[in-house]
């Protein structure tokens, strides 16, 4: 049909009920902005907006996650840190504890040390104010946190820039490795300036484990074929923090219960919690450039915490490609990893970089999957089942690393990094996650492998570079649901959360049903490396690399992703909408409200969001998926008749999970001001 006859038919079906009305909604504003790919006109004139995108028009990006707003638009949980009064900086990591609903983060302290805090509780911090108060989340005073972790003498340094000991640089195994030429420097290992820093919880039995990498220039005399390319010494430290009694800083005089000192000259660059037995696992990088890289398990015996394995890795896949490259500490520089249960057995992922041919160009993205008990691993060598993403079995990934993994399902996700690189010829590559099944071997059919490619930003979108941190909010079968990608460029540009629907391999746009593809990304304006997923209360909790000041957030996973219907008459409230979603949480006590969910109806004017009292409604929520309310007419959203839905004939809808009051006006006034919303930018027509 004609454009121009489809318009005239839909104007005469949509006047026909309310020929009193001054306008109707627009039919395929800015034609949905088709040109670009945003979305296409429907024949009932509205428009079907293409993955990622939403608004009457299809313009704006899906977020796909809400920094929760009250009606006056300040936010719910939101909270900068005051300097010294809590002394945070340059958050590298966060754990959460379901189990006891603390949290604990990896910082640098006012000095610049090395530490780990605390913070008791991400939930509300006044008993009838949903949100944070000005002192942020609930947590221990400074002289209650755990006191910083300390390099063993005067001589050490650890991973940042410290007052004193003369520690004017960071580990410089975060940086580029003297040796190794800048532009492939992170394609060898080591995220971000610093190192590894990252936190290993035992969540079954409370203990939290924290890093200490510490370096030095180098005091020996002694030559070796390693000093060729490596001035400094290396060693690092594993803390056992006790949180079985509340704070980690209860006991001990606020000192860890025990550490782990590995011998001297090595790094450690990876490690996680087999999650039956709570043993530790790590990998290690030694500093001789021809010595094996090992793998070393911790467990914990009558209270002490020991190493009962540390034994190098023998790699059978890789040494059959290139023997050289095996026997180095470079075969291996991994950056991250995360336990899996496959079958019954448990298994730690390890992804990183590898060198598969004998040059100093050579490093591409790897993974290794390994036995996690240490009865399984080899007193002579560990091995297991190998992948090189080098091209030669593998998409070639040139100057970029594995950053990132985590497993669900069936399935395990990897998210790359590049380089850095500023050779002539070198491109930066926009970030891509991996997505491949747990049970690979070195044999595998490699073309099942899929892959989400994001955005390498200048004219093509967001800088979605690297690929720093992935969470999972499952799904009922535990093998679908949603990825939240943590993405960003340097240390100090902005950061954006990518969100991706897992549950199978097909990655195209158009899928339905077991999909693998990126459907939102909300971006934050300070730069992230820290993020974790906290079920419990439906949200991702993030915090900044920033210094003096840090910037907590928890950012709920509730999303509006379609209503039905899309349009109703200007009068009348008759019209019971599905709000189809994510996340939303389930019904809890009421306590004297009427109803556990509301929606509000409103719009924008000049970029500023307004919602009258009037377009606030009772929601019901059927599941996690599925929520109810009833439209308000026209004229009780619109401030007057040139404002709102009855000039536009269009609405925002968004939710909250904080309540509804039925009766009393003074209670209702005090309800919506506090209450907090989604940021969703769907819209509901009226005609």
């Amino acid at each position: 049909m004609p454009v121009s006859t489809r318009l005239k038919l839909f104007i005469v079906l949509s006047l026909a009920p309310c020929l009193w009305a001054d306008k109707t909604y627009y039919f395929c504003p800015d034609d949905c902005n088709v040109e670009v790919g945003f979305g296409t006109c429907q024949e009932d004139g509205t428009c079907l907006c293409s993955p990622g995108h939403v608004g009457v028009d299809c313009s704006q990006v899906r977020a796909g996650l809400s920094l929760q707003k009250r009606r006056d638009g300040s936010h719910g949980y939101r909270f900068i840190t005051r300097g010294e009064i809590e002394g945070d900086r340059r958050v590298a990591d966060l754990a959460y504890s379901a189990g006891n609903g603390r949290m604990y983060a990896s910082v640098y302290d006012s000095s610049g040390r090395d530490a780990v805090i605390e913070i008791s509780s991400i939930g509300d911090t006044e008993a009838d104010i949903p949100g944070w108060g000005e002192s942020g989340p609930a947590r221990p005073r400074n002289g209650s946190q755990p006191l910083p972790m300390v390099p063993i003498d005067a001589s050490w340094c650890g991973t940042g820039i410290a007052a004193g000991n003369m520690c004017s640089q960071s580990h410089p195994g975060g940086r580029a490795t003297p040796g190794w030429s800048d532009e492939y420097q992170t394609a060898h290992g080591w995220r971000d300036e610093g190192g590894y820093r990252d936190i290993a919880l035992d969540s079954t039995r409370s203990f939290v484990y924290t890093v200490l990498n510490m370096w030095r220039a180098k005091q020996s005399d002694t030559s070796s074929e390693s000093d060729v390319d490596d001035p400094y010494e290396y060693k690092f430290r594993i803390y056992r923090w006790d949180g079985r009694n509340g704070s980690l800083a209860s006991t001990q005089n606020r000192s860890e219960i025990d550490f782990y000192t590995h011998s001297e000259g090595w790094i450690l660059d990876a490690m996680t919690i087999n999650d039956v037995d709570g043993t530790l696992i790590y990998k290690a990088t030694p500093r001789d450039v021809n010595s094996k890289s090992h793998i070393g398990v911790l467990e914990v015996q009558n209270d002490v915490l020991i190493s009962v394995k540390d034994v190098p890795i023998s790699p059978s896949y890789l040494g059959k490609r290139c023997t050289t490259c095996a026997t180095r500490r470079d075969a291996f520089r991994f950056n991250a990893a995360t336990s899996a249960s496959i079958h019954g057995d448990q298994y730690v992922i390890f992804v990183g970089s590898s060198r598969t041919e004998n040059s100093d160009a050579s490093y591409y993205p790897s993974v290794l999957k390994i036995h996690a008990e240490a009865s399984k691993i080899n007193d002579g060598g560990v091995d297991g089942p190998e992948m090189y993403f080098d091209g030669n079995n593998r998409k070639k990934i040139d100057h970029s690393t594995f950053k990132s993994v985590v497993a669900h399902g069936q399935y395990a996700y990897a998210g790359t990094a590049s380089a850095g690189c500023r050779a002539g010829d070198c491109n930066i590559l926009p970030g891509r996650i991996w997505m491949f099944s747990l049970t690979f071997t070195d044999v595998d059919d490699h073309g099942s492998l899929r892959e989400v490619v994001l955005s390498a930003g200048e004219n093509e979108g967001p800088e979605e570079i690297n690929v720093h941190r992935m969470a999972v909010l499952p799904d009922e079968t535990m093998n679908g649901g949603f990825l939240f990608a943590l993405t960003g460029k340097s240390a100090t540009s902005t950061s954006r959360i990518v969100k991706l629907e897992i549950g199978g391999p097909d990655t195209a746009a158009s899928c339905t049903a077991q999909c693998f593809r990126r459907i939102a990304s909300y971006i934050s304006t300070e730069p992230l490396r820290a993020m974790v997923y906290a079920q419990d209360v439906l949200s991702l909790i993030t915090a900044s690399l920033t210094e003096p000041t840090v910037t907590y957030a928890r950012l709920s996973t509730a999303e509006i992703i379609s209503i039905s219907p899309r349009y109703g008459p200007t009068s009348g409230a008759s019209t019971i909408i599905t709000i189809a979603g994510s996340g939303f949480p389930k019904e809890s006590t009421l306590e004297g409200k009427s109803n556990f969910a509301a929606c509000r109806f409103g719009f924008a004017i000049d970029e500023v969001d307004v919602f009258p009292i009037g377009g606030w409604v009772p929601a019901i929520v059927v599941n996690d998926t599925i929520v109810h309310c009833t439209v308000p007419q026209a004229g009780e959203i619109s401030v007057r008749k040139d404002y709102g839905p009855l000039a536009s004939g269009v609405s925002i809808v968004q939710l909250s999970f904080d309540g509804f009051h039925e009766h009393s006006v003074t209670n209702r006034d005090r309800l919506f001001n506090i209450s907090l919303w989604t940021d969703d930018k769907t819209v509901y027509r009226f005609y």
